[in-house]
């Protein structure tokens, strides 16, 4: 299953980052961000995510990949994520988040 998600953010120095492929631990971060707290990605990795050393990312993402990287006032971007329906369909009903 793939998951697609537009970012956008005002920190223009954030380019470099987004041009390169972030490790595995970054995209299972932005994942738990939209998800509700007491998903099973919160409660399995909690203290994990907090501490930014998330070994089991690799097995939880399988690729992910930046497409349309566009820099002008603000850098967008469309971040596919490509993982499991487990941890993916936690993200079905939503449309926002920060």
């Amino acid at each position: 299953m793939h998951l697609s998600l537009g970012i956008k953010t005002q920190q223009l120095q954030m380019y470099d980052f987004f041009s390169t492929k972030p490790e595995p631990t970054f995209f299972v971060r932005i994942l738990a961000v939209g998800m509700d707290e007491n998903c099973i990605l919160e409660r399995l990795f909690d203290e994990q995510l907090l501490s930014h050393h998330l070994p089991e990312a690799k097995n939880i993402i399988w690729n992910a990949e930046y497409l349309d990287l566009e820099k002008g006032d603000a850098i967008t971007a469309v971040l596919v994520i490509y993982s499991s329906v487990s941890w993916l369909k936690y993200m079905e009903d939503l449309e926002n988040f920060q």
